[in-house]
């Protein structure tokens, strides 16, 4: 047993709220009420007598003889602080704070030990650690889910996610611009909620796929986006695991433009063979009615016409050599004269004689505004294009209107546009408008050539012509022209 302790220092000794042990020779001698507190003893006989290796946990057991062996030898050294684990006499551990210092006792050299139980800091510094922790997988299923949903993003199809009640969880961009709405606004509502017009229907479609489990197919569907366009997509819709739950997965690809684009290659391969069969057909009728006009031109330097017999036959024969020639323009056989000229001088000289042309209830407005921008054109092909299309545009307009001519200079391209305020043209008029022969008026008022020719024109001059139109709004055709630098 230990000696007593000096009475000034037993009384600080014992209420010292931190806990106090003096070790000599490795044996606890002294014990503070505190330091049965912390190690959970109701007596002191428990700890007083006990190894310093029974009361330190092993993994601390070698910092305890290195700062030991420091406090022994170096003299400079007169107290260590460490953070170490000691066993209490339940066999609990507990996380302490341990300064010791050198000491003289009666009982020889011995240690003594301040003892502070940081539990409440060490659990709470694991408790900062784990929500550190916690707070970086966040942060990095945050930027994964920002990662992904980039690039959703910028993915042009509609990819969509809704719930077993029909409500969107997830949209990308080019969902939300279809809609019209930020993704924000639509997350959470249904398409009934959206107003959608096939909001029943593809809610149906929903159910099924929830229900069979098999991916739903959906080819050449027809929807309108939020301004009203006509948008053909495939794609497919499938039932998807989200979280503990299950959702359907959708993507659309829009087909409308290459739809548009087919639409195009197929009329622009219809419109070549109808130029090599016209192209044919006009060069064998030029060489007949080429006879005809030398065979009557003779003959009536030789007989008396006058009943304007031979004169009625010269000028059906004329006329026909006239149509001949449009057909020979819109098969791109007809010779032409290109020179560079300034584009905006040719509209502009077409619109003053149009003027006169057109009559006073049509209103001309002009805005050119490709400046200097040259094209290698044949001026008098040009100026039959933009007199066929401005007739087209007078006869569209029978109560009066107004035809705008303008320029514009488009990357490497000029671009001539033609407006009218006139009837406009149905979908199917507008899809045959270029077609030779092709003409929505009685007949005898029209040839349906002019149209072609004016298209057989730009083609021959590497350029293209693009038609705009909707029944009751008017009608609009790009002539686009290759700009040209010298």
């Amino acid at each position: 047993m230990a000696g007593p302790l000096d009475a000034p220092f037993r009384a600080l000794f014992e209420l010292s709220p931190d806990a106090i042990l003096v070790f000599v020779g490795g044996v606890v001698a002294h014990a503070n009420q505190a330091s049965l507190a912390l190690l959970r003893a109701s007596h002191p006989d428990e700890v007083v007598g006990r190894r310093s290796v029974d009361l330190i946990h092993p993994e601390s057991i070698p910092l305890v003889e290195r700062h030991a062996a420091v406090l022994m030898t170096d003299s400079r050294s007169t107290a260590t602080r460490s953070i170490e684990k000691y066993v209490r006499v339940d066999g609990t551990l507990v996380d302490v704070e341990v300064t010791a210092a050198r000491a003289t006792f009666l009982e020889g050299k011995a240690f003594i030990v301040f003892i502070r139980d940081i539990t409440d800091r060490v659990l709470a510094q694991e408790r900062e650690k784990r929500e550190r922790a916690a707070a970086a997988r966040a942060e990095a299923v945050a930027e994964r889910e920002r990662w992904l949903r980039g690039i959703i993003d910028v993915i042009p199809s509609i990819i969509f996610a809704r719930d077993e009640s029909g409500a969107f969880v997830l949209v990308n961009q080019a969902c939300a611009d279809f809609f019209g709405l930020t993704a924000e606004r639509m997350l959470g509502r249904t398409l009934a909620d959206l107003g959608h017009e096939h909001a029943e229907s593809f809610t149906a479609e929903d159910r099924e796929v929830f229900a069979t489990g098999e991916p739903r197919v959906v080819s050449e569907r027809v929807l309108l986006d939020q301004r009203g366009r006509r948008r053909v997509f495939e794609g497919v819709k499938l039932r998807a695991q989200l979280g503990s739950g299950q959702c359907l997965l959708g993507v659309l690809t829009d087909l409308t433009d290459r739809r548009h684009l087919e639409a195009q290659l197929v009329h622009s391969q219809k419109m070549e063979a109808i130029g090599r069969l016209a192209g044919g057909i006009a060069h064998d009728f030029n060489n007949l009615l080429t006879v005809i006009i030398e065979s009557v031109d003779h003959l009536a330097a030789r007989v008396d016409d006058s009943e304007g017999d031979l004169a009625r036959v010269r000028e059906a024969s004329t006329r026909a050599a006239s149509l001949t020639k449009q057909m020979l323009v819109f098969a791109r056989q007809a010779p032409a004269e290109p020179r560079v000229l300034v584009v905006d001088d040719v509209v502009q000289r077409m619109s003053r004689l149009l003027v006169r042309v057109l009559g006073e209830d049509i209103a001309i407005e002009t805005l050119l505004q490709a400046g200097s921008a040259r094209a290698s054109v044949d001026p008098g092909q040009i100026e039959l294009v933009l007199m066929n299309l401005a007739v087209n545009a007078r006869d569209a307009m029978p109560a009066g209107g107004t035809l705008s001519l303008s320029t514009r200079v488009d990357g490497r391209d000029i671009v001539v546009e033609v407006k009218d305020t006139g009837t406009g043209m149905d979908p199917e008029t507008r899809d045959r408008a270029f077609e030779p022969f092709f003409t929505t008026k009685r007949p005898g008022e029209g040839t349906g050539l002019g149209l072609s020719t004016c298209y057989g024109i730009v083609q021959q001059l590497g350029g293209r012509l693009e038609l705009e139109s909707f029944v009751g709004v008017g009608t609009v055709v790009r002539m686009v022209l290759p700009r040209c630098e010298a």
